[in-house]
Formats: structure tokens, C-alpha cells, sequence
């Protein structure tokens, strides 16, 4: 079980969040297995990325899960344009927790953080994110926000029990 931290907010409650660490280094490979032994999220766990961050981050991180003996299988979104945290990625994510993992690994940044977020927790599964993009500045957050009916949404969610990035990417 994580540590928990809990702090008062604005609307007068407290709330209690799990505590996350980061860790940023120059060899993504040295310091996953670890992350992933320190935080004992389970021994099955569903990669999600997209076609870009497969090539950029994802693939080095497939070999090292499966070099360590974790069950994985990687969802991957495939787009020939952009991809949107929509309803119809959202669907598709869900979808591939019909393989059961015990946890998630998003590989990617504000996208594919926030729609592996939402699915970890609406599914009540703990998840990791791998940053690609040192911009973006919310990969530690509590909500997701999602498009819904094409109209933007924020929806409630969960922080990653461990968030790693590899200066190098």
C-alpha cells in the first residue's frame, strides 16, 4: 500500500491522495525495474502508447518488462491524425482491459496520460506513466480531462503510483 498524504483544500475538506515518486535520469532502462518492484504493482500489466511514443520510449520499455518476466501486452492507439482523449479512445482503452492486468504503464504524455489515468481509475487499477514531453506539466494530476459529446470535460481520477522520465527522449 502507498503512502497517503493528506492536505486541506480550498473548499474547506481534506483530501486524501496517495503519494507518488518521480524519477528523471538519462537511462529510462536503469530505474524501471525497480520503480516497478519498490511500488509491487502486480505481475500483469497492459502498455499503453500510441504510434509515436511506441517507437520513441514504448518498445525499450516492452523489453525490459518482458526481460523481467511481467505477463504484458501492449495496447498501442493507432491514428492517422492526431490522437483525441475522446469518448471513442476512451472505449477502445477500456476495451483492452478485457486482457485483465493487474496495472497499467502509459507511455506518452498529456493524451495518453489522461485517458490512462481515467481508465486506472475507473477501473480501480494502479498505473505508471513514462513522460515524452518535459512540457507537459500535468502528469502527476488527480483529473482527467476528457472530451465527452465534443464538448471538454474534467473528470475525477486518480495520480500514478510512479512517474518516470529519461532525459534523453
Amino acid at each position: 500500500m502507498r503512502e497517503k498524504v493528506t492536505n486541506p483544500c480550498l473548499c474547506g475538506l481534506f483530501h486524501t491522495q496517495p503519494k507518488s515518486f518521480v524519477q528523471l535520469d538519462v537511462d529510462l532502462e536503469n530505474f524501471l525495474l525497480p520503480s516497478l518492484k519498490k511500488s509491487n504493482l502486480g505481475n500483469k500489466c497492459l502498455l499503453v502508447c500510441d504510434c509515436i511514443t511506441f517507437d520513441i520510449a514504448a518498445s525499450k520499455v516492452l523489453s525490459k518488462l518482458r526481460e523481467s518476466g511481467l505477463e504484458v501486452k501492449v495496447f498501442k492507439f493507432e491514428r492517422e491524425s492526431e490522437l483525441v482523449a475522446d469518448e471513442y479512445a476512451l472505449g477502445e482503452l477500456m476495451q483492452a482491459l478485457e486482457v485483465n492486468p493487474d496495472f497499467l504503464i502509459g507511455v506518452g504524455s498529456g493524451t495518453i496520460a489522461d485517458l490512462v489515468r481515467y481508465t486506472a481509475f475507473t477501473s480501480k487499477r494502479p498505473f505508471a506513466l513514462i513522460a515524452t514531453a518535459p512540457s507537459m506539466d500535468g502528469y502527476a494530476s488527480t483529473v482527467a480531462p476528457l472530451i465527452q459529446h465534443e464538448t471538454k470535460r474534467t473528470f475525477q481520477a486518480s495520480a500514478p503510483v510512479f512517474i518516470l522520465g529519461d532525459l534523453k527522449i
